[in-house]
């Protein structure tokens, strides 16, 4: 047993002693290589003022620092957010045809005037119809 122990950590201690000879190469992952990226592209396109400013805000207060990257942070998701919509909309080439009825029933306007409910939607619109109903009515007789 004592053997087979001391086998096990001559081969380990070899093991050891071979791989000090190669050298390290650590593999990187692949988001941290997009984020360095990232700073690299915004460095360069900030030129030599982005060191600048970066130290002033290393020296200004804590809430100024936390605000300025707080306001940073809300620019980059805005970009980001815009970047992924104009993607989708290159790559997603599907426009279906709406009915006119259903634009006017999802439209906007109807839930700014006060009609967000479904119910509320279509008893207004069954009024109108009855009411235009009624119009033409009148102007047969």
């Amino acid at each position: 047993l004592t053997r087979a122990k001391e086998e096990h950590l001559e081969e380990l201690r070899q093991r050891v002693a071979h791989s000090a000879d190669e050298t390290y190469r650590p593999h990187i992952n692949p988001n941290s290589l997009a984020l360095a990226a990232a700073v690299q592209q915004q460095q360069l396109a900030w030129g030599s003022g982005y060191n600048e400013i970066f130290t002033a805000e290393a020296k200004a207060d804590v809430t100024t620092r936390l605000s300025a990257d707080a306001s940073l942070l809300i620019e980059r998701r805005a970009r980001r957010e815009a970047q992924r919509r104009e993607e989708e909309e290159r790559v997603c080439t599907f426009r279906p045809q709406v009915n006119v009825l259903s634009e006017r029933l999802a439209s906007d306007d109807t839930v700014e005037s006060g009609h967000a409910n479904v119910f509320d939607r279509l008893r207004m619109r069954q009024a109108l119809t009855d009411a235009k109903r009624s119009d033409r009515k009148q102007a047969q007789a």
